[in-house]
């Protein structure tokens, strides 16, 4: 090993214990290298230390060594007086790292960890974990493979099955998903399993079902936070809106992308305040953009309302609520404006408490008129009707699913005397050439107005537009917003938001959009052909 190439330590004054205090010191400081040496050192001074060969391990997993790693793991045990004791203290550093690895989203590196962990023959507790990392990093065929050899191996182990649910239901198989989460269940009934299940019965629409699964969930434990973000996802999904918001306000204590409170002042609970009112954007630009459609009636409760939303929005939703202070994420909020504040995602609780509360109005947002003209001009020259295209979603969590193909909109191409621009967000030039090359479509882009990073200048184009499709992304909900003929294509399952409910074809946020769900099993491409005619009807 090459601990054995280090140079031995043998004076007599050398205490071991102190050494590797310091070593571990270092190590929690990141100081890698240097702690190294010092195991190294007392591995030198002593071959069986056991508390050395453990660290050294996870020194060489951070260096990304696995074999080595593994030597030392085995080694360790080997040498071990307590071999069962040393396995136990082994597993258990491998898995809080892994866990730490995790959260930080370091999957290559916990993917390093559960590998070793299953090496250790009929330990089988990580194989869902070990599947997580694989999907997290987009390798969903070895996951798959890992979770279907785990059932083999491990048939009356639950966390098997378990992890068999969480890769089906990542590839949208859920029936499949369903099945071996229910075997899962007999055989493991845990908050997590409980709560999975939820969710695929929830996508499968057994909303009731769905709704038993979360409050068995919340009764075990678990995430609480998780748990009652999924039953108030179901329940705002088929309109029980009071309850569905109050269970909602769970997602605070899950999602790790939610921005914390950077003021001192109260949280808001709907009553009138004489002061101001911060309402903080949250999610992404689509959600700051849905639950902007409150924004407006915030100012029964306030004096002043003030704004803090993604710093690309800040032009298009200053010129559309002039009543509003709007900041950017980027400016601090001066703290004598602010009375009380509270998160966007939450003011549906006072403001939306039915189907009834919704305004009937066909936009709130307002795009750049002279730049909205000058596009317009640009596009519609010829006389075509100009029918704006996206078709993809960059959902860190449901992009895969929410995401069709260019080629998938063939049936809309085909619609005469139509001209057909780039509203997608990315580099979107493979797709179009592909587009070309396939169907002999052109899909005009254009240079001068960057989709993603120039809102005001999207929402000018989108404007210029006569209507537009698109799958459930940022776009729709700015052509929503604006008052544009708009057709969002909704994904199957998990992936369709709650906010595109699950009986309308309409959108109460949006007075001018048409949404159209795809069913299970329906292709992206059958979907968007159904709405062909409809669109055709429009643009003539």
């Amino acid at each position: 090993m090459q601990a054995m190439q280090a140079k031995r330590a043998t004076a007599p004054s050398f205490n071991a214990k102190e050494v590797l205090r310091r070593a571990t010191h270092l190590h929690r400081q990141d100081r890698i290298d240097e702690a190294e040496q010092l195991y190294l050192e007392v591995l030198a001074y002593d071959p069986r230390s056991v508390a050395a060969m453990q660290f050294l391990a996870l020194v060489r997993i951070k260096q990304g060594a696995l074999a080595s790693a593994l030597e030392y793991v085995a080694t360790a045990i080997e040498c071990s007086e307590t071999p069962e004791k040393t396995l136990r203290v082994c597993l258990q550093t491998l898995k809080e790292l892994a866990s730490r690895f995790t959260a930080k989203s370091q999957h290559e590196q916990a993917l390093a960890c559960y590998n070793l962990i299953l090496a250790v023959p009929g330990d089988g507790s990580c194989i869902h974990f070990r599947c997580d990392a694989l999907v997290a990093l987009d390798r969903l065929d070895e996951a798959l493979a890992g979770a279907e050899q785990a059932v083999l191996e491990f048939p009356n182990h639950g966390n098997s099955h378990f992890a068999l649910g969480r890769v089906q239901q990542r590839f949208g198989r859920w029936k499949e998903a369903e099945a071996a989460y229910r075997e899962a269940l007999r055989l493991t009934p845990n908050s997590s399993v409980h709560g999975n299940l939820g969710v695929v019965l929830n996508s499968l629409g057994h909303v009731d079902e769905a709704l038993h699964h979360y409050n068995k969930a919340l009764a075990l434990g678990g995430d609480e936070g998780m748990a009652r973000m999924n039953k108030g996802v179901a329940l705002l999904a088929v309109g029980r809106f009071k309850e569905g918001w109050a269970n909602y306000d769970g997602r605070i204590d899950s999602l790790a992308d939610l921005r914390t409170y950077s003021y001192p002042q109260p949280y808001w609970a709907g009553e009138k305040i004489e002061g101001g009112l911060l309402v903080s954007g949250e999610q992404g630009i689509g959600d700051q953009i849905l639950y902007a459609s409150m924004l407006q009636e915030l100012t029964q409760f306030a004096p002043q309302v003030i704004a803090e939303v993604d710093p690309r929005l800040v032009s298009l939703f200053a010129r559309s609520f002039p009543a509003i202070k709007v900041f950017g994420f980027d400016t601090a909020v001066p703290d004598e404006m602010i009375k009380a504040q509270t998160r966007i995602g939450s003011v549906g609780q006072y403001l939306r408490r039915s189907f009834e509360d919704f305004p009937k109005r066909d936009y709130f947002l307002v795009a750049d008129c002279g730049r909205t003209a000058e596009l317009r001009a640009r596009l519609a020259h010829d006389g075509r009707r100009v029918i704006g295209v996206s078709w993809k979603s960059k959902n860190p969590t449901h992009e895969r699913a929410k995401s069709a193909q260019l080629t998938d909109f063939a049936a809309i191409f085909r619609l005469p005397n139509c001209r057909f621009v780039d509203l997608q967000y990315g580099d979107t030039s493979a797709d179009r050439a592909a587009l070309q090359a396939e169907l002999g479509v052109t899909l005009d882009h254009l240079d001068d107005i960057d989709n993603k990073n120039d809102i005001d200048g999207l929402a000018s184009l989108i404007s210029a537009c006569d209507a537009v499709v698109s799958v459930s992304n940022t776009t729709v909900h700015l052509a929503g917003a604006l008052g544009r003929p708009t057709w969002t294509f909704v994904p199957f399952g998990q992936a369709r938001m709650w906010y595109w409910f699950v009986d309308h074809s309409d959108s109460p946020f949006y007075g001018t959009m048409q949404v159209r769900r795809q069913g299970l099993g329906q292709s992206w491409a059958d979907l968007i052909a159904g709405s062909a005619s409809e669109i055709d009807r429009l643009v003539r």
